[in-house]
């Protein structure tokens, strides 16, 4: 059987579902376990699953908090030449 586009693309977006889903999953865990009131907080993400998504999956995970309520701001840095990513929540108390 020959593979269409069509069959590749329903693939890339099932896969993407996935890898947000753990993401925000992750995300929650850590915002669970980390958040004590303070004003800034960064959440390490899993590299390999983050860099797997597309730009617009990114923006649309970052947007997902931000329409929550936070301010989100995504980051990253080298660290003996792996690059780390991690998203900065801010908090501010109404």
């Amino acid at each position: 059987m020959v593979v269409t586009a069509q069959d590749l693309l329903k693939r890339i977006e099932e896969k993407e579902r996935s890898l947000l889903k753990t993401l925000e999953q992750e995300i929650d865990n850590e915002l669970s376990k980390k958040f004590k009131g303070q004003s800034k907080l960064d959440v390490n993400l899993n590299n390999k699953s983050w860099e797997e998504l597309t730009d617009s999956a990114q923006v649309k995970l970052i947007n997902k908090y931000r329409n929550a309520g936070w301010d989100v701001k995504h980051c990253d840095e080298s660290e003996q030449g792996v690059k780390v990513h991690y998203l900065t929540f801010n908090y501010k108390a109404k």
